[in-house]
């Protein structure tokens, strides 16, 4: 094979992310109320959507008209273009003044802030996208176009009957049971008449005693078309000290029945897990089982590569290839690659290969010794294996047959890592700061300078300089919505970004640059810095202060509502398990300018004395008369609800992109509190569903910082 021609790393990573995660639709119009051109861009992940709508100002001799500029961030309802569907949500920003071109501010007729909502409305006898700003009540139309969405909110076009993903079968081929890695095989299908987008698989093992649950880690699916169907394998963990009994496993597609959309919006959500019980030995599964199955089940960074760092041009790594069907699969082809991401594919940076036979049910595993390209372009790179990436063995299941490391690693090896300063706790020269923002607040986040090299200061090191090298440096930001930017950003030999924080919430911003580093001999090399801030949103610096909401944003008048009981119970959506121990934070009206009511019990000095949690069984229950002392005015309201991480590794996972570590799932549960309502007996809002918060790293918290993986840790589920 002809190794392909070395390409931009940053440029491509970030290409290939952007359009693994979201899909932009720009859209043409006018405003209702003067005719003028106006430009709706709408950003689709999932049901999720942001965008921006913009309109010219007008400064001329005798007409001085405003402008718009705002930012949009809300949920659609369903597949986009849908008569049925809409977007609901806020916006931020506001009118542009005429001459000047900047956002009026200070201004009651001008608000920087509301509630927008988009929908299909009909205009001349045809479909037109209508989308209304609140509280100014402007309108704006744009024509619609079309677009099938499959890859943004992955719910197809209006016309397109929607999606519905289905599991039809699982097996356990080997059984499961302690100090076991049971490998769930799963066939799903779209029964609906729409392709769906990326979404992932879940998996969960529950042994029959002592309520203990045992997950795996979601299995990305890129994508399946209507009436497709594929075959997967999910790894659930079992510990050495778990109960040895018979086991439930059950297998979710994208998300759990009644847990709430996931990443695809479907025609029926409720059809979304299959159980199987009291499951103990080997057992079959459908009649694919017959073929072959290859799995590259390990591939990582060999242990005793450090030592053998002196030849640069040298890599060698960890692999483990796995057959577990049930045919011989004979003296098939297996590629090694290097890539500026983990989709790893035939057209990535080839670098060796090695023929293996692999009979039913058999693994292999072993050392991999490579020679890396000597036109290879320095940078960071995943490594990554593809068993049979011609296909030419007939298997059950061809999407399990390529993964890459979990990490990326320097190439060549003598690349070296440049930072400010050694942190003690985290690996030399790899740095964190956290944030503290309020909503509009602008910040600039400026790469520290650089002191250490690979650990060693510079004037140990021999290094007298540093110089911008032929990479560009870039900035990765999420998760979409809390700070401005479009999650990621190339700075050229930048080293620096101003974002502006947008909503509350908790998001991590990574810079990277790439250096040539002089030293005292005239020799040059290569070197990369990493710097990640952890920006908190609407929140003050300090413990006690993340339960509490800004003031500015607790109604001043107190309510008449004075007494009365909300009741509910708290579970973790993926599995449905209580939550215990959460905090509810706050009382927050649904119409988000009106404020929030903090739950607490208060001082004589109106510090805060108590935090109302969840109790065993996930349940709360809030009389108002004792944590609501400024009473309430009637509304419509969601409750707040925040679980931290409270286990032992907690100051060390501080120091990584883990804080708040759950969040209440949306779409939000809002409910009516009227003063006849809540005298009338106890208001039950029902379940509220809660998640893990995600961000652009890692969807495993929390992190131990001094392996960069999931810390195994019953404090989290």
């Amino acid at each position: 094979m002809i190794p392909r021609s070395t390409r931009i790393l940053v440029l491509a990573f970030l290409m290939l992310s952007s359009l693994a995660s979201s899909q932009t639709l720009p859209y043409q119009g006018y405003t209702e109320y003067d005719d003028r051109p106006a430009i709706l861009t709408l950003i689709f992940s999932g049901s999720s959507v942001t965008g921006k709508l913009h309109v010219n100002p007008v400064c001329e001799s005798y007409v001085h008209l405003t402008g718009v500029d705002i930012n949009l961030a809300g949920t659609a309802t369903g597949p986009w273009e849908s008569k049925s569907t809409s977007i609901k949500g806020t916006w931020n920003g506001g009118d542009l003044d005429p001459c000047s071109g900047g956002t009026i501010k200070n201004d009651i007729s001008y608000p920087n802030a509301g509630d927008f909502k988009i929908s299909i409305v009909p205009r001349n006898g045809k479909d037109a996208i209508r989308l209304v700003r609140m509280p100014t009540g402007y309108g704006y139309v744009f024509e619609t176009k079309g677009y099938e969405t499959e890859g943004s909110i992955n719910a197809g076009s209006s016309n397109s009957g929607g999606v519905d993903l289905k599991i039809e079968d699982l097996s356990v081929p080997k059984g499961i049971g302690p100090g076991m890695k049971a490998e769930i095989s799963v066939t799903f299908e779209n029964n609906g008449a729409a392709a769906a987008g990326p979404f992932k698989l879940y998996g969960y093992a529950f042994p029959n005693q002592n309520n203990l649950i045992y997950s795996s880690d979601p299995v990305p699916i890129q994508d399946l078309k209507p009436g497709e169907t594929k075959s997967a394998t999910i790894g659930i963990s079992i510990p050495s000290n778990a109960p040895k009994v018979p086991y439930d496993v059950k297998v979710a597609i994208d998300n759990s029945n009644y847990a709430g959309s996931g990443d695809v919006i479907e025609t029926n959500e409720n059809n979304n897990e299959l159980w199987k019980r009291k499951i103990s030995g080997p057992e079959g599964g459908s009649s694919t089982d017959s073929k072959a199955d290859l799995v590259v089940s390990e591939v990582r960074v060999d242990p005793n590569q450090a030592a053998a760092s002196s030849d640069p041009d040298r890599l060698t790594f960890q692999m483990e290839l796995k057959n577990l069907g049930k045919t011989q699969a004979k003296g098939f082809y297996t590629g090694f690659y290097l890539s500026a991401d983990r989709s790893i594919t035939a057209d990535d940076i080839y670098i060796g290969y090695g023929i293996v036979d692999l009979k039913a049910g058999e693994s292999r595993s072993g050392p991999i010794p490579c020679k890396i390209p000597a036109d290879i372009t320095p940078g960071l790179y995943y490594i990554g294996v593809i068993a049979d990436p011609q296909e030419k063995v007939d298997e059950s299941d061809e999407t399990n047959n390529a993964l890459a490391t979990d990490e990326p690693i320097p190439i060549p090896m003598s690349l070296i890592k440049i930072s400010g300063e050694v942190q003690a706790f985290n690996q030399p020269g790899s740095q964190t700061e956290t944030v503290y923002l309020q909503i509009g607040q602008i910040h600039t986040f400026q790469m520290p300078d650089a002191g250490f090299a690979s650990g060693i200061r510079f004037d140990e090191a021999g290094i007298t300089s540093l110089t911008h090298s032929e990479h560009d440096n870039f900035v990765k930001l999420g998760p979409a919505g809390v700070l401005s930017g479009d999650g990621e950003e190339i700075l050229g030999s930048g080293t620096s970004i101003s974002l502006t924080a947008m909503k509350e919430g908790t998001a991590s911003v990574r810079m990277t640059a790439f250096w040539q580093a002089m030293k005292s001999n005239g020799e040059m090399s290569s070197g990369y810095q990493d710097y990640t801030w952890t920006v908190i949103v609407g929140s003050s610096k300090g413990e006690q202060d993340k339960y509490e909401p800004p003031s500015s944003n607790i109604p001043e008048k107190s309510g008449e509502i004075t007494s009365g009981k909300i009741r509910g119970k708290v579970i973790y959506r993926p599995t449905g398990e209580p939550v215990a121990g959460a905090t509810i934070h706050s009382l927050d009206f649904e119409d988000e300018a009106r404020g929030a009511y903090p739950v607490n019990k208060l001082n004589s000095d109106g510090s805060v004395k108590e935090l109302l949690k969840t109790g065993s069984d996930g349940t709360f229950e809030i009389d108002i008369a004792t944590w609501v002392s400024s009473g309430i005015d009637p509304g419509r309201f969601w409750i707040r609800i925040i679980k931290p991480y409270e286990g032992p590794k907690v100051q060390e996972t501080w120091s990584t992109v883990c804080l708040d570590l759950w969040v209440i799932q949306s779409p939000l549960k809002t409910f009516s509190l009227t003063k006849e309502n809540a005298e009338a007996g106890p208001i039950d809002v029902g379940m509220i569903m809660m998640d893990r918060s995600s961000n652009i790293f890692s969807d495993d918290c929390p992190i131990d910082p001094n392996t960069g993986r999931a810390i195994d840790d019953p404090n989290w589920p």
